[in-house]
């Protein structure tokens, strides 16, 4: 592993939409919960909203939150399949060189991330030399067997060499890539990333990117170890049906944030889905007609 070096400002990026506010906002909370300096934040984003932009201004006011627009047709001929919940903001982490020029280094992390450390021990590994510090995947062997590629690592969590990205003129060689390969992209955003990066990147340990998959269990004193959490299972510690004891180490954050926020976003939301779940039990496992006349009588509307 690298040596470390010292460096005044950390710089942390997120790609987020509306539909993504509370995993993004967990995250921040996470990440100043565990650092000692004053982190400085880059949200990268297509579909925002004012509101939502003022809500997580206003919850880390005293922090420096960077809003940065991503015009999405830079991204159009890129294959993404919604089949594992992507969208077009897993692409923007391609675009931080070219889009902050003035930024030499950044810690770009997913917002399905929970960090238990101090984000600068990462943030300060020398990678001068390097495009990238990052962690293998969790199923590398799937994927090398693939694209028929040494290595493969995971791009939830990336400490990015900006200046040498851009020296090296990568990021258009990312989209060149990406086009000239959209049939072939499974895992889009890291499948190119794997594909220009390496091999000019430097492997960490895993506990920087300690990935849990709702494919197959991970034994808690493995994740006991972890000084990043990330949630890289299609089922995520938000949705009703994610029921693992690791949602205890999302919840500890999110529970942090300001409560009206808590209760608008998620719980009250919630209650209301549940309460859905019981009306369509009722009108579907009961097979009462004198039940369905009821609820069509006090119009209860079933989606």
């Amino acid at each position: 592993m690298s040596k470390l070096h010292n460096d005044k400002i950390i710089r942390i990026a997120y790609a987020a939409n509306d539909s993504y506010i509370i995993p993004l906002c967990s995250s921040i909370k996470s990440v100043i919960g565990n650092t000692k300096e004053k982190p400085e934040f880059y949200i990268l984003y297509s579909n925002l909203s004012k509101k939502n932009k003022k809500i997580i201004s206003n919850i880390f006011g005293s922090y420096n939150i960077n809003f940065c627009f991503v015009n999405n047709k830079i991204f159009d001929k890129i294959n993404i399949s919604d089949q594992n919940g992507w969208t077009k903001e897993i692409l923007y982490r391609l675009s931080l060189a070219d889009m902050l020029k003035d930024i030499d280094k950044i810690l770009y992390l997913d917002c399905d991330t929970i960090a238990l450390d101090d984000i600068q021990k990462l943030y300060n590994f020398t990678i001068d030399k390097y495009y990238a510090a990052v962690v293998e995947d969790r199923y590398s062997n799937e994927h090398t067997t693939r694209l028929n590629q040494e290595n493969y690592f995971n791009s939830g969590v990336l400490l990015l060499n900006l200046q040498k990205l851009r020296e090296d003129n990568l990021y258009a060689k990312m989209l060149d890539y990406a086009n000239e390969n959209y049939d072939k992209l499974i895992c889009p955003d890291q499948d190119i990333l794997n594909a220009i990066l390496s091999p000019n990147i430097i492997y960490i340990n895993k506990e920087w990117n300690m990935q849990l998959s709702d494919r197959e269990p991970t034994d808690e004193l493995v994740i006991n170890n972890a000084k990043i959490i990330h949630f890289a299972g299609i089922i995520k510690p938000w949705n009703i049906d994610y029921l693992s004891f690791e949602k205890k180490y999302f919840f500890k954050y999110f529970n942090q944030l300001p409560l009206i926020f808590g209760l608008l976003n998620f719980y009250i939301p919630m209650f209301f889905k549940i309460l859905q779940c019981k009306r369509k039990s009722i009108i579907w496992y009961r097979k009462s007609s004198k039940e369905l006349i009821l609820f069509n009588k006090y119009n209860i509307k079933v989606k």
